[in-house]
């Protein structure tokens, strides 16, 4: 599958497509029941490039989702192409999310044009941070966000005594609209803030889990 197994259970529900790829600029969850997903995916792969295969999708800057290769396998001398996924494409949450996934992969496979212009690709003009869905919650929830520039972003989960419960991004992303899955099961009922950082602007929005 030209893919080398790293290590089992990402514990990462976001993906984020990589840059100079077919798949730059996206930016999905998956594996939630109740945000899209048809079951709980509970062991997402972390995988490694092998035998002339590039990365196409990660989960942060050190673990990666999705590998591409074009070449010959094995001992044929025949030419032949795979997109690889370490995570199952039907847990993909939102329909949306499942179509520009597969619309890159068959623009890697040469089946359908690429985009030609920028004017193909939805460019946020401003930072923005939506209000989570759903909200109150029990035990996941979809944050999405908007980012104008490549930018060095964080997005944070406080509780109502200003500690940080969980960091869902910390890396440098490009230009374009990402959503991230919070699911902590361990936590309280209760409010909780979460909070986007990136260029100098600052967003904060309330959430509500309920047990």
């Amino acid at each position: 599958m030209k893919a080398k197994y790293i290590s089992d259970d990402s514990n990462i529900y976001g993906v984020y497509g990589i840059d100079s790829t077919e798949f730059a600029g996206l930016g999905f969850g998956y594996g939630i029941t109740g945000n899209g997903s048809p079951y709980v995916e509970d062991y997402p792969d972390v995988i490694d490039t092998v035998g002339g295969s590039k990365f196409i999708l990660q989960y942060n800057s050190v673990s990666h989702a999705g590998i591409a290769f074009t070449g010959s396998f094995s001992n044929s001398t025949n030419i032949g192409q795979l997109v690889y996924l370490a995570f199952p494409f039907e847990t993909i949450n939102l329909a949306e999310a499942r179509f520009q996934v597969l619309s890159a992969a068959l623009r890697y496979f040469g089946l359908i044009e690429p985009l030609q212009t920028s004017e193909d690709i939805y460019t946020p003009v401003t930072y923005l941070l939506n209000q989570n869905y759903p909200n109150p919650f029990n035990p996941g929830t979809t944050i999405s966000y908007e980012i104008s520039k490549k930018s060095n972003v964080s997005l944070k989960v406080y509780d109502m005594l200003g500690k940080v419960v969980s960091v869902l991004v910390n890396e440098i992303q490009n230009p374009g609209k990402y959503q991230v899955e919070f699911n902590k099961q361990n936590l309280a009922s209760g409010i909780y803030f979460y909070r986007l950082e990136a260029d100098n602007s600052v967003h904060v929005k309330k959430m509500i889990l309920l047990k």
